[in-house]
């Protein structure tokens, strides 16, 4: 799965994610920040007696990366979603309200329109 998409849906959706996968979620973050810390403070994360890792939170790389591409399909298939693409370049915002792509294209002057459910970026005045 593409990581960009897989980073907007969670980024952007995750009010979608079951209770289950929210705790799943939660155990890897947690486990992920105490990682970036150095050693010594590691250790002592680790040694406070309210800090105990679970299954989730040891997780291999693959089981994270296959845990999070399931959620995403499943949130994909079952929730109306709207993905926010540039109008010019197609690739997506950072969030569902941006009005301005990484590629540096801006639509602020843009209305979207819906037709038969599907969302689109229209200048206004023009037909497509």
């Amino acid at each position: 799965m593409d990581s960009e998409l897989q980073r907007y849906v969670i980024k952007n959706y995750i009010h979608f994610f079951t209770k289950e996968e929210c705790e799943i979620s939660n155990s890897i973050s947690k486990e992920e920040k105490i990682n970036h810390f150095p050693i010594d403070i590691q250790k002592r994360f680790r040694d406070d007696l309210s800090y105990t890792p679970n299954e989730y939170s040891l997780m291999t790389k693959e089981e994270k990366e296959d845990f999070y591409n399931k959620t995403v399909v499943r949130i994909i298939s079952e929730e109306n979603i709207f993905f926010n693409r540039c109008p010019y370049c197609g690739q997506l915002a950072v969030t569902i309200k941006a009005r301005q792509a990484k590629c540096g294209h801006s639509w602020r002057d843009f209305d979207l329109v819906e037709e038969d459910g599907k969302f689109r970026w229209e200048k206004p005045g023009s037909k497509a």
